[in-house]
C-alpha cells in the first residue's frame, strides 16, 4: 500500500507554515520550507526508512524560482507514481498577503531581489504559476482563519473512498468591503429591510435578538431562509458525491452588519440541524465589526 505524501506549496504569507504544522499534529511526518527540487529524493530516502507508523509525509515547499509546467509534470508523475500523492496549494490576494507581512513585521522571502515589498509579492506569484496550474486543490486563505484552514485539511485528508466528508462555509460579509472571493455561491440579501434606518437597533448586530426578531417579521425573511435551506440541501449531498471537500456559501447585504449576519447565521442553524455526519457546517461573519 502506498504512503500518502501531501506537498503544500503556494505564496509566502498565505499560510504554509500552518498547514504544514496542522498536518503534523495529525500524524504525519512533516517538514517545512523545504526546496522544491529535494522533493523526489528527500521522499524516497522516508520511504525506505522506518517510518510505518506515520499515515503519511506532509512537505512544505518553498519556491525560490521560476518553474515551468514541463518540470512540475516530471516531478509530480514520479510522485504519483510512487506515493498517494496530493499537491494543494494555498493562495491570498496581493492585499492580504501584504498586509500580513506588515503585521508580522518579517522580510518577504524574495526580498534579496528587491526592497520592494509589492514588487516581491508580484515576483513570486510570477513564479508560482505553472505550480499552481497543476495543483489538486487549491485554497484561497484570505478570508479564511487559521481554524478553518485546519478544519478544510481536516475534512480532506480523514476521507477515505468509502466515506466522504465535505466542510460548507457559510459567510456574511458586506459589499460596501469588498466582494467575497472565491466562493461557490454568493446570495444578495439587500433587497431585506434594513435595521440600520431603526433608530433602536441600527447599532446591534444580526446576532441581537432584537435584530433577529425585527427582520423575521417580515415574511420575506422566513421565505428566503426556507428556498436557501431547500436549495442547499439538494446541492451540498451532489458536490460530495463529485468529491469535493469544500464548498463555501456568502451571504451579503451593504454593510455586512445585520441581514447578511441574521441571514447566515439562521441558514447555518437550519442546515446544522438535519445534515449528516459527512457535513462540517462552520459559520464566519468577514464584516459584522465594521462600520
Amino acid at each position: 500500500m502506498k504512503k500518502r505524501l501531501i506537498v503544500i506549496a503556494g505564496r509566502s504569507g498565505s499560510g504554509l507554515s500552518t498547514a504544514v504544522k496542522n498536518l503534523e499534529d495529525r500524524g504525519y511526518y512533516a517538514i517545512d520550507n523545504l526546496p522544491i527540487d529535494l522533493i523526489f529524493a528527500t521522499a524516497a530516502l522516508l520511504q525506505n526508512g522506518d517510518y510505518k507508523d506515520y499515515p503519511g509525509f506532509a512537505f512544505g515547499v518553498h519556491v525560490r524560482k521560476t518553474l515551468t509546467a514541463s518540470d512540475i509534470e516530471r516531478s509530480t508523475a514520479k510522485l504519483r507514481e510512487a506515493f498517494e500523492f496530493d499537491l494543494v496549494f494555498l493562495d491570498a490576494t496581493s492585499e492580504v498577503i501584504t498586509h500580513r507581512y506588515g503585521a508580522s513585521r518579517r522580510p518577504h522571502p524574495l526580498s534579496k531581489k528587491s526592497f520592494d515589498l509589492a514588487e516581491c509579492i508580484a515576483l513570486e506569484a510570477e513564479h508560482l504559476g505553472p505550480l499552481k496550474e497543476a495543483a489538486d486543490v487549491v485554497f484561497d486563505t484570505s478570508d479564511l482563519s487559521p481554524y478553518v484552514l485546519a478544519k478544510l485539511l481536516e475534512v480532506r485528508y480523514s476521507n477515505t473512498t468509502e466515506k466522504r466528508n465535505l466542510l460548507v462555509l457559510i459567510q456574511s460579509f458586506g459589499f460596501k468591503h469588498g466582494a467575497l472571493e472565491p466562493a461557490e455561491a454568493i446570495f444578495d440579501v439587500r433587497f431585506l429591510p434594513n435595521p440600520f434606518f431603526v433608530k433602536d437597533l441600527s447599532h446591534k448586530p444580526g446576532t441581537d435578538k432584537d435584530v433577529k426578531n425585527w427582520l423575521e417579521s417580515d415574511p420575506r425573511f422566513s421565505e428566503t431562509l426556507l428556498r436557501l435551506k431547500e436549495w442547499h440541501q439538494w446541492i451540498l449531498p451532489h458536490f460530495l458525491e463529485d468529491g469535493r471537500t469544500y464548498y463555501r456559501i456568502g451571504i451579503g447585504c451593504t454593510g455586512g452588519r445585520h441581514r447578511s449576519v441574521a441571514m447566515a447565521s439562521a441558514l447555518f442553524e437550519s442546515l446544522t440541524a438535519q445534515a449528516s455526519s459527512q457535513f462540517h457546517f462552520t459559520l464566519q461573519h468577514r464584516d459584522i465589526l465594521k462600520s
